[in-house]
């Protein structure tokens, strides 16, 4: 009997050891079946999800300048990304509301009237 591949969609004759095979064995569907492992099992369990973070944290503080490295060394990419993030500012700033692209931090003026009285400083 045949399934059908969760990612690719191709027929695949499942393995009689995996119950409730869902992907084929092709590479790309098996790193699908991985990922969408992972992002279940990071929204579940609290404990992984705490352990996968302090082992990044743990990376990037021995390899801090991986990531400036990394764009030295590959312009295209420092270019293309710029390129595609210049497209994604554009796209947000034509919203719906027209408001423009701000930081999420900027701070927001609101007038409040002062009131009548003494004030110490």
């Amino acid at each position: 009997m045949d399934y059908i591949c969760a990612y690719c969609g191709k027929s695949f004759k499942p393995d009689p050891r995996v119950q409730n095979q869902r992907y084929c064995s092709q590479k790309n569907c098996q790193k699908a079946r991985r990922t969408s492992w992972q992002r279940q099992k990071m929204a579940a369990d609290p404990d992984y999800r705490e352990n996968k973070e302090r082992c990044q944290a743990q990376w990037q503080e021995r390899n801090s300048d991986y990531y400036r490295l990394y764009r030295n060394k590959h312009p295209e990419y420092t270019q293309r990304n710029r390129f595609l993030q210049a497209i994604r500012d554009n796209r947000r700033r034509k919203d719906k509301q027209g408001k423009m692209l701000a930081k999420l931090d900027s701070l927001t003026v609101k007038l409040v009237p002062i009131q009548a009285g003494s004030y110490r400083m």
